[in-house]
């Protein structure tokens, strides 16, 4: 479907842009919250169809019975229903589920582990930047006393 394709190329624009301070950025986020009024209506309409239709005759995993709650939509209501909430409503509300929170306990946890990353980051780049100048020193101070030798000869 290639309203969903465009969505979906318009948020991977936004996630995949490493200059979060440029223009081009700004416009990329504009566009996909733009989108977010659509994917809701989407997502609304199918849900508005598989609703539930009240008891009826169908298969179920204890073989053909009664089914308390069956899906407007799928299967052949009254006969063949299919249990409500049918395998669309599942899937939409299993995509849209709550993430779980993370505590402060957590995010204090991370950021001590995140400073000690960088703490021996940091720590390793001095020590590079430390050593790349002291051998810059030394190629100088030799090439001076070379310089020095060669003016006194």
């Amino acid at each position: 479907m290639k309203a969903l394709d465009d969505i979906e190329a318009s948020w991977t624009r936004v996630t995949t842009m490493d200059d979060h301070g440029t223009p081009e950025y700004a416009e990329a986020v504009d566009e996909s919250v733009r989108d977010v009024p659509q994917l809701v209506k989407a997502l609304r309409a199918v849900l508005e169809l598989h609703v539930s239709d009240g008891e009826s005759q169908g298969y179920t995993p204890d073989g053909y019975r009664v089914i308390p709650s069956a899906c407007s939509q799928c299967g052949t209501p009254g006969e063949y229903g299919i249990p409500w909430p049918c395998a669309t409503v599942r899937a939409i509300e299993s995509a849209l589920a709550p993430r779980p929170q993370i505590t402060n306990e957590q995010v204090e946890a991370g950021a001590e582990g995140l400073w000690w990353s960088l703490s021996e980051v940091h720590n390793a780049a001095w020590e590079d930047l430390r050593d790349s100048t002291r051998a810059m020193y030394r190629r100088q101070a030799r090439a001076a006393l070379e310089a020095a030798a060669e003016v006194q000869r």
